[in-house]
């Protein structure tokens, strides 16, 4: 049954895996290494690998590192390259950077 998840409907494909890019940047926020996170975002953001996400992570990573400036030029620069449903959400992160800075 590799490869199917089972729901009330019955079996469904699972989604395929992540692309290299975007399987690099969890492994150090699984290893509580935002330092070496952040690097990895911002190649995934460069290869087109999940941008929306990526963005959204890493601003959140910088905030808590005190980096809250760098992440509100981070969104300022990218946000036209994420979807439309990925803008409120990064106004919301916008908004809450300002608040710290």
């Amino acid at each position: 049954m590799c490869g199917m998840l089972l729901q009330d409907s019955g079996l469904v494909n699972r989604p395929p895996l992540l692309p290299k890019a975007s399987r690099g940047f969890e492994n150090p926020l699984v290893e509580k290494d935002p330092e070496r996170a952040i690097p990895l975002f911002w190649a995934a953001i460069n290869a087109g690998d999940r941008v929306d996400s990526a963005l959204k992570d890493m601003a959140i990573v910088m905030k808590q590192q005190n980096r809250a400036e760098e992440a509100i030029e981070a969104i300022k620069s990218l946000q036209s390259r994420c979807s439309d449903q990925a803008q409120e959400s990064l106004d919301n992160i916008l908004l809450d950077l300002y608040k710290v800075c």
